[in-house]
């Protein structure tokens, strides 16, 4: 689990989302507005964006809005299973509602081998 999450503002510009993701070493985050969770930008939304030839928009035009996330306390194979089931590569971790960090399946598969 990355902790704490990198959070990207809602107001960011794709190219501003790219370069935290290069400099954190991650393939997505939340988005905040205000202190507040409202989605989901990773590489595959920004690279849709550019596909789509808009290279210009804010990371709140593209990001994901449906937030998945799993309690800190959750399984390891009921978290794979959300993995599978949403098809996402990045899930919120919350404990008791509270945003703890973000979990990839790279993080996943990091603690199978480790284990």
């Amino acid at each position: 689990m990355k902790y704490p999450p990198l959070l990207v503002n809602m107001n960011a510009s794709i190219q501003e989302a790219t370069r935290l993701f290069i400099r954190n070493n991650v393939h997505g985050a939340p988005v905040e507005d205000k202190g507040k969770i409202i989605g989901v930008i990773t590489y595959t939304d920004i690279a849709r964006a550019i596909a789509q030839g808009k290279p210009n928009v804010k990371v709140k035009d593209i990001m994901t809005t449906e937030l998945i996330t799993v309690d800190g306390d959750m399984q390891l194979y009921d978290v794979i299973k959300l993995f599978h089931k949403y098809n996402v590569g990045q899930l919120i971790v919350t404990i008791n509602g509270i945003l703890k960090g973000t979990l990839s399946k790279t993080d996943v598969l990091h603690e199978i081998a480790v284990n």
